[in-house]
């Protein structure tokens, strides 16, 4: 306990600073407080982005949320993909539970998408680790975001 205390006035003493009585105040600064994580889950295929979705703060990505997500990739492939249904769709996830839920899996086959296996992690069959979210982090890591909505319209740019 002495020990605690004697590193907190060593602290304290430290961050002092002694100055005329007619020097101008001593600025500090504050710390600003950024952003803080978004979740985010970005379906793409060879031709580009086709859907990206915020996970809403506080939530957790469970079976029921992602079919819910792979409902909406179905109806966006219908939209900009023209034909791509009426073929065969892959889909390339990781092993997470959310992804390998008794709500999901039958979800993903009731949209008519088969599943390809997932091997335990290999950065090789990781492509939005190894390209996409590497490429991303790089180019909003020299920013400060001041809440949520600007982390957002950062990444759809």
């Amino acid at each position: 306990m002495q020990h605690e205390n004697l590193q907190i006035l060593t602290s304290y003493l430290q961050s002092m600073q002694w100055k005329h009585p007619t020097s101008p105040p001593v600025v500090k600064f504050r710390k600003v407080i950024s952003a803080s994580k978004v979740m985010v889950s970005v379906f793409s295929d060879s031709e580009g982005v086709l859907l990206t979705d915020y996970l809403e703060k506080g939530k957790t990505v469970t079976g029921v949320y992602y079919a819910g997500l792979i409902r909406k990739l179905r109806e966006v492939i219908k939209e900009v993909r023209w034909g791509k249904l009426t073929q065969a769709v892959f889909l390339h996830h990781g092993s997470a539970l959310a992804h390998t839920s008794h709500v999901s899996t039958p979800t993903i086959h009731d949209c008519g998408f088969e599943l390809l296996s997932h091997p335990p992690y290999w950065p090789d069959l990781a492509p939005s680790d190894s390209h996409l979210f590497r490429h991303l982090k790089e180019s909003l890591r020299k920013w400060a975001f001041e809440d949520d909505e600007d982390i957002t319209v950062a990444v759809n740019k």
